[in-house]
């Protein structure tokens, strides 16, 4: 299980010129900043930042939030505060914190012509205000890696295998001394198959300024195959990753000791497993009747398996429903997205392809429920309806409530309710005919099976009275027992059997 997670783990990075973590060739206007660009803005040098980050420092100040007598420092001042609100942005809209400070910078080709400008190394960092100041913090419990993303290009295009120990690498304990830390990190690549080229530059104590390349100039310039070493530094928004699974797979890794097996995982979180044996588990295939009627909300017409898949996932169970095209996956996700809404729950409905959220979206249109659902196929350009519909919502209020408050609301609830316990009482009945139909415990087979195994044609004998004496499982031993008792019979019954004169003992003395 280890291995395939770490797999699909790997997988799901982005390694196309698109990701910033790999190809950065020009900085983004509001969200990076050329960490050199604060050079003496607070009267120290900008390497002076990278010391600071290397030495845990809690609070490092950038600039000024505001000072009259420096343009510059306004300037980067309206930056970081734009920065900070496109960071928080993309937390509210994502849940992902990716605000690092990038240091020092890889740049070149790799084998087969791909080019990459990236950091080499992430200090995850925080923007705050603080004393009148612009501070960065490092982000407790997130620990300064090596830019993963680079290091499984690099592999990928070069053909060769990069230890985990490399990949996973994380800067817990290590010398907060900016030189012993550098040395320390070119033994690092010396004795790994990343060759990179470490000049003299990156050893002097001083930031290079971000330089601004064309996508052709930049190609003329780096020669295929060499990766060089550049102490630029740049903070900003770096996505770690193209999917933001990465977590649930990390998560899902870190539980490897406690689950071999995928399936065992999933069904190890279903709160109705009854029994230890995950194998009988499996195999046992129950409908759920302990959700009551009136507690079910569905509008959609489905059948006994759709309505058994909604009551599990009702009782907290993690459920994976599969079918060809037509077979009614998305009924099903439309009743679940009715019921959850109509007990006050917030729903949420993702999916790869546009055309099934189209379809599901229909269904609550055909039902007058898309005024309180919000069809989002990009966040940014949808984002004008769905505050209008937040807008009309907020207006209607009043009517919504007079409208719940209504006698004919009174009414359909109350019919609602007389329909739920007629049904549930209903499936209690049937529930009692179900269970003594497959009764095994009178004769060790069911009435079922003993109908069905049954032919009124053929010579019978009644045994109302003797049935229970007669168990499934002993049938064999009792026929073999039949079979010899005849024999002796058949022996005993003829004319000239040598015991049929024989006197009665019963009387006898000594």
């Amino acid at each position: 299980m280890h291995e395939i997670l770490s797999y699909y783990l790997k997988r799901l990075t982005n390694l196309s010129s698109s990701n910033r973590s790999l190809l950065l060739l020009r900085l983004i206007s509001d969200q990076t900043i050329d960490l050199h660009d604060f050079d003496f803005i607070l009267n120290k040098p900008s390497f002076s930042l990278i010391e600071d980050l290397l030495s845990q420092k809690k609070d490092i100040p950038l600039a000024a939030i505001s000072d009259p007598r420096m343009e510059a420092n306004n300037i980067l001042s309206g930056k970081l505060k734009k920065m900070q609100r496109i960071e928080k942005f993309i937390y509210d809209e994502r849940g992902a914190k990716d605000l690092y400070v990038g240091w020092p910078f890889v740049r070149g080709k790799l084998q087969g012509g791909t080019n990459v400008r990236c950091p080499l190394i992430f200090f995850p960092i925080e923007l705050k205000q603080k004393n009148d100041q612009w501070v960065i913090q490092l982000r407790e419990e997130v620990n300064i890696t090596f830019n993963k993303t680079f290091l499984l290009a690099y592999a990928y295009y070069h053909g060769v295998k990069i230890h985990d120990d490399l990949l996973e690498k994380v800067f817990e304990i290590y010398d907060a001394d900016s030189r012993v830390f550098r040395t320390e990190l070119y033994q690092i690549f010396k004795e790994s198959t990343v060759n990179l080229n470490f000049n003299q530059d990156n050893f002097i104590d001083k930031l290079q300024s971000f330089k601004n390349f064309k996508k052709s100039d930049f190609e003329d310039e780096q020669k295929e195959g060499e990766i060089k070493l550049f102490p630029e530094a740049v903070i900003g928004i770096f996505p770690q990753s193209g999917s933001y699974l990465v977590p649930d797979y990390s998560f899902m890794l870190g539980e490897e000791e406690k689950v071999q097996d995928i399936e065992e995982f999933f069904l190890s979180r279903n709160p109705d497993k009854s029994d230890d044996d995950l194998d009988l588990y499996r195999q046992k295939y129950r409908f759920i009747d302990k959700i009551k009627e009136e507690e079910t909300f569905t509008v959609f017409p489905m059948d006994a398996y759709q309505e058994n898949a909604l009551k599990a996932i009702k009782k907290g169970n993690s459920l994976v429903v599969q079918g060809p095209p037509g077979t009614g996956k998305s009924q099903l996700i439309s009743n679940l997205i009715v019921d959850f809404i109509a007990r006050g729950k917030k729903v949420l409905v993702v999916c790869q392809k546009r055309a099934a959220l189209d379809v599901i979206y229909q269904k609550l249109q055909s039902i007058d429920m898309d005024a309180f659902s919000a069809l989002v196929h990009d966040f940014k350009n949808d984002r004008k309806k769905i505050f209008e519909q937040i807008q009309s919502q907020i207006e209607r209020i009043d009517e919504y409530e007079a409208r719940n408050n209504g006698l004919d609301a009174v009414q359909i609830q109350r019919e609602f309710l007389q329909a739920s316990r007629r049904i549930d009482q209903i499936v209690e009945e049937r529930e009692e005919y179900r269970q003594a139909f497959f009764d095994e415990s009178e004769c060790g087979i069911s009435a079922k099976e003993l109908y069905l195994n049954s032919n009124h044609t053929q010579p019978a004998i009644n045994m109302k009275q003797v049935y229970r004496y007669f168990l499934q499982n002993e049938i064999k031993q009792f026929i073999q027992k039949v079979v010899h008792y005849q024999s002796y019979v058949d022996d005993f019954s003829k004319e000239k059997f040598i015991w049929n004169d024989r006197l009665n003992f019963k009387n006898f003395t000594l």
